[in-house]
């Protein structure tokens, strides 16, 4: 059996081998747990064996070149605020649409599902802001870039380490007018435990779902704060602010409980990169260069290749930045170095998600870690961290 059936659970569900494949062999649908897996019609494949080679699982596929480390942050105050950290994607975007490139990242569809899509203007490139913590839809995306690279057009394309890594093994040769923005990962839930996850929400808020911002900025700024805004039967929207930990599905996602299973074995947690770049939260900052440190937001970048330090060159006049050593970044995300660990949780639930309804996923958190979260959700970051300072002495 020379296909795609053999990766197993090993699939993170990035579409590469579907698109790949020329006799349209392979399809995709939702195993138990609601993650999409390849299904192999057997009786129209021949055993080319070409969607085990475009598999980013089967064929890992990074650079392996210096890197060269940044701190930075949109030098657009507006930007900085849409953005979930620093605001490097949407500068990245924004230069490339404006140099007459189209974007290719993840945003909402009408249900509120996360999917990739291409952007040609900078409103659309706008809906691929923020953190969804939950797997993209790639659908025929892959085909989509192909074409736009064979024309001529310049794309920068956006996404979590394999898909990166199945873009760059479905095209099989690099594109001078392509470059790929890896963001930093943990893992993702699957969308059927997301979906379960609105349903619930709108009876808990009395409302349907108007949007959701997992990294909202309007309490406490750069921070894990949940925003979910319900529509009112009057007209506008209820906002609802809180600290990851205080919501089930936050706390679930925060402690690795509900990730795809290829995640927690990730060949690209690692310090060696597919995209041109690699972008993600500058966590610890205030430990290896406090000076740097901003509220507002700051970013991560690692540049792992030539490709990668042109696209950063075109968006310097977009961003303030500074250097710094890579290890001052990788030490601080634990996923450029190690997959996620597996918990014993894992194991059951998706099955009482399945079988109870989401209300029933398992939600661990201390009661003192709820007293300390809950005062912690009063108290704005800025008063917060003024605190620490003077406990610091600084």
């Amino acid at each position: 059996m020379n296909n795609i059936s053999i990766i197993g659970k090993r699939c993170c569900g990035c579409r590469a081998c579907a698109q790949s494949c020329a006799l349209n062999a392979i399809c995709f649908r939702e195993d138990e747990e609601g993650f999409m897996q390849p299904v192999v019609d057997e009786n129209a494949c021949v055993g080319c064996g070409k969607c085990l080679t475009v598999c980013p699982v089967n064929s890992v596929n990074v650079h392996r070149g210096r890197q060269k480390g940044y701190a930075a942050k949109s030098s657009n105050a507006e930007d900085l605020k849409q953005s979930s950290s620093g605001g490097l994607f949407y500068a990245m975007a924004k230069t490339v649409i404006e140099a007459g490139g189209v974007v290719c990242g993840c945003g909402t569809d009408e249900n509120l599902m996360p999917r990739h899509f291409i952007a040609k203007s900078l409103d659309d490139a706008k809906r691929m802001r923020g953190s969804k913590y939950v797997q993209s839809d790639i659908n025929d995306i892959y085909t989509k870039v192909k074409y736009h690279l064979n024309q001529g057009t310049t794309v920068l394309f956006t996404g979590v380490p394999c898909q990166v890594a199945g873009l760059r093994n479905y095209l099989g040769k690099e594109y001078s007018n392509l470059y790929c923005v890896d963001i930093i990962c943990h893992g993702v839930p699957s969308r059927r435990m997301y979906a379960a996850y609105l349903r619930w929400l709108e009876k808990r808020w009395g409302g349907e779902i108007a949007q959701i911002e997992f990294r909202s900025k309007k309490r406490h700024e750069w921070s894990l704060t949940l925003n979910v805004h319900t529509k009112k039967k009057n007209g506008g929207e209820a906002e609802h602010l809180m600290i990851g930990s205080l919501d089930p599905f936050y706390y679930n996602f925060l402690q690795g409980n509900t990730y795809r299973e290829s995640c927690y074995t990730c060949a690209y947690s690692q310090e060696k990169r597919p995209g041109d770049i690699t972008i993600g939260d500058f966590w610890g900052v205030e430990n290896t260069h406090p000076e740097l440190f901003d509220i507002r937001g700051l970013s991560c970048a690692i540049v792992n290749s030539e490709m990668g330090d042109e696209l950063w060159n075109m968006i310097r006049s977009e961003i303030v930045c500074d250097k710094v050593n890579p290890s001052d970044i990788i030490n601080y995300n634990g996923n450029l170095r190690n997959p996620t660990k597996r918990p014993a949780i894992r194991d059951d639930i998706y099955r009482i998600v399945e079988e109870k309804g989401f209300e029933a996923i398992p939600y661990d958190i201390s009661r003192r870690s709820r007293i300390v979260d809950t005062i912690k959700n009063a108290i704005p970051n800025k008063y917060r961290y003024a605190i620490k300072k003077v406990f610091r002495g600084k």
